[in-house]
């Protein structure tokens, strides 16, 4: 039996959409798995950015 085009195209997986980690690889997926961890971080490092780095330019 020859494979008619309906009949390949059912045989083929379906093609999904990729998510922002999964293009991003392993990098992507660290971020997605300690998101909280680096928002809890983000309030520290503005508070020193904007009261010790920030005067240092004469702002």
């Amino acid at each position: 039996m020859e494979p008619t085009p309906s009949n390949l195209q059912a045989s083929l997986p379906a093609r999904t959409n990729p998510g922002p980690s999964a293009r991003l690889g392993g990098m992507g997926q660290t971020l997605k798995r300690d998101l909280f961890l680096y928002l809890l971080v983000l309030p520290g490092v503005l508070y020193f950015l904007v009261f010790k780095y920030v005067p240092m330019w004469g702002c």
